[in-house]
């Protein structure tokens, strides 16, 4: 997820699961304040039955330089309903494999959506959330603005000792 949502030194919070009606506690296992990222563990709330929520995903960056279809589902502004709980909205965005090289982020065009009346972004609320290209996790979301969202590259993780570590242990790889 984004390092941003714990910035206030908050250990751990509740994670929401698509499909899922209660959300899930978690603990920051390990965070990257440059990057702006941070890895979750789930934890054991003695439910058998959700932890099909823990199972890994790949994950993977991009090569080539043709753009590719990408895939981010998060609970933004926009799909607030009308008596103001958050609702599920999946973007589907074009990204670019050569695009942010020099800032280790995705950009992700969403120039279609307008911004809100009252001028704040419709995309509030998206941080932390996966950006999937076909079956690979290759960023999270981490910055919104009215032409898009900037993601985090998950290749940007890949040489930090201190997160493989944690995430192979936690996959059980």
């Amino acid at each position: 997820t984004a390092a941003h949502l714990f910035a206030d030194g908050a250990q751990g919070g509740r994670v929401h699961f698509m499909h899922e009606t209660a959300p899930v506690s978690a603990e920051v296992l390990w965070s990257h304040k440059e990057l702006d990222l941070a890895l979750l563990g789930l934890r054991d709330e003695g439910d058998p039955s959700r932890r099909h929520l823990a199972e890994p995903v790949r994950w993977g960056t991009l090569a080539g330089l043709l753009p590719l279809e990408a895939q981010v589902t998060g609970f933004p502004e926009l799909a607030r309903a009308g008596d103001g709980r958050l609702d599920i909205h999946q973007l589907i965005s074009g990204i670019s494999p050569v695009s942010g090289v020099t800032t280790a982020r995705w950009k992700l065009d969403a120039s279609a959506i307008p911004m809100r009346p009252d001028g704040t972004s419709p995309f509030s609320g998206m941080s932390g959330a996966p950006v999937f290209v076909g079956d690979l996790l290759v960023g999270v979301t981490v910055v919104h603005h009215s032409a898009g969202l900037n993601a985090a590259r998950m290749e940007s993780v890949a040489d930090d000792a201190e997160f493989v570590k944690l995430f192979t242990q936690r996959a059980g790889v």
